[in-house]
Parts: C-alpha cells; sequence; structure tokens
C-alpha cells in the first residue's frame, strides 16, 4: 500500500518527534523512554492515563519514583495482578486508597491490602468492597 508512514504522535520540548510507527496515534519507543525517564510529572501522569502502553511503559510507571504518578497508574481499569503487586510493595497511605477504590483490582489483592494496611479508611474502604 502507498502512503506515507505515520509518525510519533510526542511533541516533546514543543517540537514534533519525526520517528515512523506502525500506527498512527502511537508514540515510539524512544519517546516512551524519554518521557519515563526525564519527562515532567504532568507528562508521566497523562502516561499513565493512557491506553495501549507498552509492557515495559507501564511497569516503568508502576514503579515510578514519585506517588502521584504510581497513584495515577493504580487506578487504571486495565491495572495486571502483576503491576498491583509491584504497587503494593512500595504503598503508602495515597497508594494504598487509590488500588482500594479501583474498581478493577482483583479480591486477592483487596485482602492483601485489607492485611497490611495500617490506614483505617483504606481498611474501611475494602471492608465494605469485599462485604458488597
Amino acid at each position: 500500500m502507498f502512503g506515507v508512514k505515520p509518525f510519533c504522535i510526542s511533541k516533546l520540548d514543543g517540537v514534533g518527534c519525526k520517528n515512523p510507527v506502525s500506527k498512527p496515534g502511537e508514540r515510539c519507543d524512544s519517546c516512551y523512554n524519554k518521557i519515563v525517564a526525564d519527562g515532567s510529572v504532568a507528562a508521566r501522569i497523562a502516561l499513565a492515563q493512557e491506553g495501549g502502553l507498552p509492557k515495559y511503559v507501564r511497569n516503568a510507571l508502576a514503579q515510578d519514583p514519585l506517588i502521584t504518578v504510581r497513584a495515577t497508574f493504580a487506578s487504571r481499569p486495565d491495572i495486571t495482578k502483576e503491576e498491583e503487586s509491584a504497587i503494593l510493595t512500595i504503598a503508602d497511605e495515597m497508594l494504598e486508597r487509590a488500588l482500594a477504590n479501583n474498581p478493577y483490582i482483583s479480591s486477592e489483592t483487596l485482602r492483601k491490602l485489607k492485611e497490611n494496611t495500617k490506614d483505617p479508611l483504606t481498611s474501611s474502604i475494602i471492608a465494605s468492597r469485599l462485604n458488597s
């Protein structure tokens, strides 16, 4: 098929990326890596909300050094059990509440969270979810 190959949708530093991608609307690996490693907090939070992320990007966001990025990622409807577990290993109250409020979190993860949380609000959220 003839036509123009689509380019990456990223505009890092105000300049559009010129790397080719397989489908329109995608980012290239180079831009994903730049955002995850050096992107602003706002860029990483926005990325944590996007669909269709490669596994390596999802893993990086689940273990981001900033709690707000991890909490945003913890609220995803498509979070996997592996990602839930990764987040639980570095969870604090904000992350625990994000996981507890996510209706897509597995019952298994909720039970683990209930056993380990010291936060009364998180415990209450989990109790109401497990008893409903």
